[in-house]
């Protein structure tokens, strides 16, 4: 930039004509006269410290602002996903409260657009498009839609991390109620069911985060896929205690194979494997009561403090009869791995084990049925080891009760002092200290 022009007084005018400089006439109108002269060329470029404009101090955010503020620069996907279900109340269970929502009696079908639906949660219809893809207020406000970070492939399959960091803390949460709920309801829920549960946990989550989104078929997508996840969390764990807990050995030897099969013979005949006492057949005791049950259930819902079953305590507490057949039905697949006396991994279809989970699921309800309250106990004992093995301590507020006698002599250590000087203490350790010497 360049300036070659610059604004003078009368003052400064005089001077100029009395060193004979060129000059211009000037003009005296309105009672005042300005005057225009020739300046050097100046690069502002090569002139250092210019400072042109002062600038503006950032403004400083307090309160909620300054919070919505850290909030949007850096927020963990995990910042929500611990936070414990507040508990249900006495007499109840979390999976007792199934969301009203309007029931379908044909399987639903995911939307095809990509837009979702756009109404607010307590207004939203899980199984039908919305007309227009434009947020509409509710009653708390705004709903907001979750968006995708800059420069995600729409075309892909969606992620979590492919959205926004509260959106995407929002996800993370809503899939870890959706797992639980499949661990405790239906471990191969129906469509409806998964749609159903989908908007509960994601509304859930939007409420921890104290915020609301719309539920869009992305999220949808997202959150409904982690019935597999789940079941595939269970499969792994138990494969590996399926194996050291009853001993099954991997080895290419006649002798070892041959222990193998006998072995899976002996634990699939009756049912063996899930009695405590099995090794005799003639003296099968403890249905279900088998210690790789409790075992299964600590490695895999209860395996830290942020556990599942430590963060939806609700739904666990007690283990629910459904999950005890869901671990049944995948301990009975991961002995069939070893039906020939090798090991040979199996991919765990639904379709493979729906009829043997069908099975189970009769097997633990006639148990419970021969007596109710035993078998109770049972999962209560069960919920009882899992939470003592994620390192979760129960929080006991201790309650400090003074009894006649303490009073008294209370009464007696008071009635002199009046506790404003620290001399009182000093001449009672005083006291203590003579008595000592003597």
């Amino acid at each position: 930039m360049w300036f070659c022009l610059a604004i003078v007084s009368d003052e400064e005018q005089d001077e100029d004509l009395e060193s004979e400089e060129e000059m211009y006439e000037t003009s005296a109108s309105a009672g005042f006269s300005n005057s225009i002269k020739p300046l050097t060329l100046t690069n502002i470029s090569q002139k250092e410290n210019l400072q042109l404009y002062k600038p503006l101090k950032p403004l400083k955010c307090t309160g909620a602002a300054a919070a919505q503020s850290a909030k949007l620069l850096h927020v963990s996907p995990n910042i929500f996903k611990s936070v414990p279900m507040p508990p249900p109340a006495t007499g109840e269970r979390a999976s007792d409260h199934i969301s009203s929502l309007p029931p379908s009696s044909e399987p639903p079908e995911p939307p095809p657009s990509s837009q979702g639906c756009a109404l607010p949660l307590s207004d939203c219809k899980p199984f039908e498009e919305s007309q227009s893809s434009q947020p509409v207020m509710s009653t708390l406000g705004l709903v907001k839609k979750p968006c995708l970070r800059h420069g995600v492939d729409l075309g892909k399959k969606p992620r979590a991390g492919d959205f926004k960091p509260i959106a995407h803390a929002i996800i993370i949460r809503a899939c870890g109620e959706f797992e639980a709920r499949v661990s405790t309801l239906d471990f191969l829920p129906s469509t409806v069911d998964e749609f159903q549960w989908a908007i509960i946990s994601w509304k859930n989550a939007c409420t921890v985060a104290s915020e609301e989104f719309t539920f869009v078929n992305k999220v949808s997508s997202l959150i409904r896929s982690q019935d597999s996840q789940i079941r595939s969390q269970l499969l792994s764990v138990t494969q590996g205690l399926v194996a050291s807990m009853f001993g099954f050995k991997r080895d290419t030897k006649v002798h070892v194979i041959s222990k193998n099969c006998n072995l899976f013979t002996k634990l699939k005949t009756e049912g063996s494997f899930y009695y405590k006492v099995y090794k005799d057949r003639n003296n099968l005791s403890g249905l279900c009561e088998a210690r790789i049950i409790p075992a299964v259930i600590q490695a895999c819902w209860f395996e830290n403090k942020t556990a599942l079953g430590v963060v939806f305590r609700g739904y666990f507490n007690p283990i629910p009869l459904e999950m005890v057949a869901s671990v049944l039905t995948v301990i009975d697949f991961c002995l069939e791995e070893w039906s020939t006396g090798e090991y040979r991994k199996v991919a765990m279809l639904s379709s493979l084990i729906e009829d043997r989970h069908v099975m189970y699921h009769k097997i633990v309800k006639n148990w419970r049925d021969v007596n109710l309250g035993y078998v109770d106990g049972v999962c209560c004992k069960f919920w009882k080891r899992g939470f003592h093995h994620s390192g979760v301590a129960e929080t006991v507020v201790p309650t400090i009760e003074l009894s006649q006698q303490v009073m008294k002599k209370m009464q007696d250590e008071y009635k002199n002092r009046t506790g404003e000087t620290d001399s009182e203490e000093e001449e009672v350790e005083d006291a203590e200290d003579e008595e000592d010497i003597e």
